[in-house]
């Protein structure tokens, strides 16, 4: 455990500034002993309500580094994306149907919401089948014509995982941040999958 002296060394007061009165000190120094004074007595929960806002770049960073050593719990209220993807593990995000709880950082959760966004306004086309003799009078093989039945099947699979997947990041609440990140990886590569059996079938389709 850090001694006073320690702790005014740490928030950059060295041995002659700790010796100087309140009063000539400046804004900026003022702000970074009241910090200091509101961190110092063993804490093990910390409430910072937008920290960013009247700190400093220099008392911002001291913050930043005190914070990483911090044993206890610390809830933040920020909009300060940089601030939170170096001090927080998790998010409770307010979004226009609710509170959203999001096990990472904040660009985590930009790359997840982006992801979800994009899925769901990528709408999956609709597989008409055509009858087998029509295809067979356009001069598809039987080879050909196998292939794209089985192609049929295996889209209807892919899309069966890629929906699962998809409605495990929406309604999951207990998935941790590697969870989210395996899963959304996951999907990647089911969704390229996807698009390669597709033009495949689209190709064997238009012969």
């Amino acid at each position: 455990k850090l001694t006073a002296k320690e702790m005014l060394k740490r928030f950059l007061f060295d041995d002659k500034m700790q010796q100087q009165k309140l009063a000539s000190l400046s804004g900026g120094e003022l702000r970074r002993l009241f910090l200091l004074k509101s961190l110092m007595f063993g804490a093990n929960f910390i409430i910072l309500d937008e920290p960013t806002n009247d700190l400093d770049i220099q008392t911002l960073e001291i913050l930043e580094d005190y914070l990483d050593d911090f044993k206890g719990c610390l809830l933040v209220v920020s909009h300060d994306r940089f601030f939170l993807d170096r001090c927080v593990e998790q998010l409770f995000v307010f979004e226009k149907d609710g509170i959203r709880k999001f096990p990472g950082s904040y660009s985590d959760y930009l790359l997840v919401r982006n992801y979800q966004k994009e899925e769901k306004e990528n709408k999956k086309p609709t597989l008409n089948i055509t009858p087998k003799s029509q295809r067979q009078s356009r001069g598809i093989s039987y080879k050909e014509q196998r292939e794209l039945e089985l192609l049929t099947q295996e889209i209807e699979n892919l899309e069966t995982q890629i929906k699962h997947l998809e409605d495990s990041l929406n309604s999951t609440p207990t998935l941790t941040h590697l969870d989210y990140l395996r899963i959304s990886e996951e999907l990647e590569s089911l969704n390229m999958l996807y698009q390669q059996k597709l033009q495949r079938w689209f190709d064997l389709s238009e012969k």
